[in-house]
């Protein structure tokens, strides 16, 4: 391996993962270099300052499902997830792994990402003793900016931001706290535009920028557990703006996310009752109820793309609206449907007959051309999907058309037990999700998964890689 040796911990930055590391060789090295280039030697490395050798992250496998917006795409070929205290930057062609935010020195734990519309700027919220969000460059993984800068938020307690994103230019960036305050900043400058508290006693869980205005004069939208509001910046401050607001008869809704139409001014959110609400300046202008008839228990994520938007959540269904087709009466409509199916387990108490069980999706995320749709999966599982297929694949069938990454995907939970083979570059695990898996490490794959009825305790790989030990530790 390029005279490098390799150690592997299981979850070293957190649960449900492990990393492989490398040691010692160069840590800071672009995310371009890293995928063109082999590693450099050993003995590079250590020429800077041979009695300091580094142990540096190379691959992890894994994804923390408690993180808002815990994947996303860059590229076509390239998504962003965290890994414990981690942020990898995956090739999805390739398999190689770069890390905008590698984990080892950080103290906060990762509470949601934000992605900048110009693909540079990753913005990560972090839980620390105050509130804190550090912008990280992309491609050449450098930390550029912590916010707020000079200390905590005025007049704050929080110790989180719950959700973030920026604004179309990628200058301004809006924030808002597990306490409800939103925050506006200029972020480039390390400059407060404004700070609101929010009036409502309910918490905001989704916050975006109408993506047609640009700089001060943007419109922000929040929504939350029975609510919805848009801000603009005025006077130093985040108002409300005119007529915003659910002023509705009937119980508000549960807002579980909201994405903003291409082109238009109208928001679509979707509910925990399975609903899709379409909303313009702040009201209610039609309720969509075919994906609930369609099987849809609760939606958690919804996504715009060119022909309309696509919402999941529970049961793995993935819902397709297209429109608009009548704008007097129901101006999107459903026009496909998908499962998001697990692989099959011989334990599985599925009434399906493959024994195969619908993973729950949370979070949605598109390539730039539209052609592929990533999905992230409540067991911690990242899914890919054909999107651009959609008008040829069978709809609403039992066929799978997702696929996993890294081949029999990951751990759901703690890793609780790892070994190595001395052949084959292969090793096993055990986690509390009662699976054993073997892995590939230089193909960066899982090759096999086995599913127990207990969860298995330990795990050891014989020398050849032909046999597996699994049980009480």
């Amino acid at each position: 391996m390029n005279g490098q040796r390799e150690l592997f911990f299981p979850g070293l930055v957190g649960v449900g993962h492990f990393e492989r590391f490398a040691g010692p060789r160069q840590v800071q090295k672009s995310y371009q270099s890293y995928m063109s280039e082999p590693p450099a030697p050993a003995a590079a490395a250590m020429s800077h300052n041979p009695a300091a050798p580094v142990l540096a992250p190379l691959h992890a496998f894994g994804l923390s499902n408690d993180v808002q917006n815990n994947v996303l795409a860059v590229d076509e070929a390239t998504i962003l997830h965290p890994v414990g205290r981690a942020i990898a930057l995956y090739n999805l062609e390739s398999r190689k792994m770069a890390f905008v935010r590698d984990g080892t020195s950080e103290k906060g734990d990762v509470t949601a990402l934000a992605l900048s519309p110009s693909k540079k700027y990753l913005a990560v919220c972090e839980r620390n003793e105050t509130a804190q969000i550090s912008i990280y460059h992309v491609s050449s993984q450098k930390k550029t900016k912590v916010l707020p800068q000079g200390g905590p938020l005025a007049d704050s307690t929080a110790d989180r931001f719950i959700t973030a994103a920026f604004s179309s230019d990628s200058k301004l960036l809006a924030a808002a706290t597990g306490n409800g305050e939103l925050v506006l900043w200029l972020w480039d400058k390390g400059r407060q535009l404004a700070f609101q508290k929010s009036s409502v006693p309910y918490a905001i869980s989704r916050i975006s920028f109408d993506p047609r205005e640009h700089a001060q004069g943007a419109t922000i939208c929040t929504t939350g557990a029975k609510f919805f509001r848009l801000w603009r910046l005025a006077d130093g401050q985040l108002k409300p703006a005119p007529g915003s607001g659910l002023a509705i008869k009937k119980e508000p809704p549960v807002y579980t996310d909201h994405a903003w139409l291409p082109g238009d001014d109208r928001v679509v959110g979707c509910t925990d009752m399975g609903e899709v609400q379409l909303l313009e300046r702040g009201e209610v202008k039609h309720t969509i109820t075919s994906a609930r008839e369609a099987g849809a228990a609760s939606l958690s994520c919804v996504v715009a793309f060119a022909r309309g938007f696509i919402t999941a959540g529970a049961a793995g269904l993935i819902c397709i609206f297209e429109g608009p087709k009548d704008e007097e009466r129901v101006p999107y409509q459903l026009s496909h449907t998908f499962v998001c199916w697990a692989p099959s387990s011989p334990l599985s108490s599925s009434s399906a007959s493959s024994g195969r069980q619908p993973l729950d999706i949370t979070a949605l995320a598109i390539s730039p051309s539209e052609e592929m749709l990533i999905c992230s999966c409540a067991n911690s599982q990242l899914a890919t999907f054909p999107i651009a297929n959609i008008d040829i694949l069978s709809s609403g069938s039992d066929e799978c058309h997702f696929t996993l990454l890294a081949g029999g995907g990951f751990h759901h939970g703690t890793v609780t037990g790892l070994d190595t083979c001395v052949q084959k570059p292969l090793l096993v695990t055990c986690g509390a999700d009662r699976t054993v898996r073997v892995w590939n490490y230089t193909r960066r794959i899982c090759e096999h998964v086995k599913h127990f009825a207990d969860e298995p305790l330990g795990c050891s790989l014989h020398p050849t890689g032909n046999q597996v030990r699994a049980g009480p530790p």
